[in-house]
């Protein structure tokens, strides 16, 4: 049950940081700012949480069904992007 819960966590993090990004990405197209938003932003800011959510669903669901060390390594893999997208996120070091 505690590897299910942990998982979840993960996933509502991406899926929050997922809605954030498509909030502010829609808000900067209705404004019409000239060549913005971009693919690359896209990309960062609503691809790759959604794509990281979905992991964290499907982990959730497998928890059970695989070993330990396994689900640790793809919990690390889950884990390791955090810090760079909240870098990125805020602007910067």
């Amino acid at each position: 049950m505690a590897k299910r819960i942990v998982a979840v966590v993960f996933a509502l993090f991406w899926a929050i940081c997922g809605s954030v990004g498509f909030q502010l990405l829609s808000h900067l197209a209705q404004r019409g700012v000239p060549g913005f938003p971009k693919a690359g932003q896209w990309d960062l800011y609503v691809i790759v949480p959604t794509a990281m959510m979905l992991f964290g669903i499907v982990l959730a669901i497998v928890a059970k069904r695989v070993s330990t060390v396994l689900y640790v390594a793809l919990l690390i893999v889950e884990a390791v992007p955090i810090l760079p997208l909240l870098v990125i996120y805020g602007g910067g070091v």
